[in-house]
């Protein structure tokens, strides 16, 4: 079934893809802006070519195809993460959603289910040990 380390690496390729998104933008606003002159018997980039222009679109290609792999990961992740709450109480996977899926901290997670964040980590905590057990068992 689903454990506490599946919730954490659902978290962790979830930041990795917003971190990829982050430098594609970067990437896409370099190759979008006013191109430089190439000048002659410059360094060449990694491609070989004096257009930067060319590194930056491999560079792309290179992390879209990551980013890609990750996204496909997520869902089928996601998928199992799912499949794996649904025994859980309405409020529990409520919670488990809210940490994991929406990343929200401990306050956050608190104030929507409506009690302490002391009570929202109890929550989830019982949740994830439900989910041990149900692991245990089958």
């Amino acid at each position: 079934m689903i454990t506490k380390a599946d919730l954490r690496k659902y978290w962790a390729i979830d930041e990795e893809m917003r971190q990829l998104e982050r430098i594609l933008q970067t990437l896409r606003t370099r190759m979008s802006g006013p191109r430089v002159a190439v000048i002659e018997h410059t360094p060449r980039g990694k491609s070989g070519t004096h257009d930067p222009m060319a590194d930056y679109a491999g560079k792309m290609d290179e992390l879209t195809r990551l980013y890609n792999k990750l996204w496909d990961e997520l869902i089928d992740l996601n998928i199992a993460i799912e499949k794996g709450i649904e025994g859980l109480d309405p409020l529990e996977r409520y919670a488990i959603r809210l940490r994991y899926f929406e990343r929200l901290g401990w306050v956050g997670v608190a104030a929507k289910i409506g009690c302490s964040d002391r009570q929202a980590a109890r929550v989830i905590d019982t949740a994830i040990a439900k989910l041990g057990r149900e692991e245990n068992v089958g």
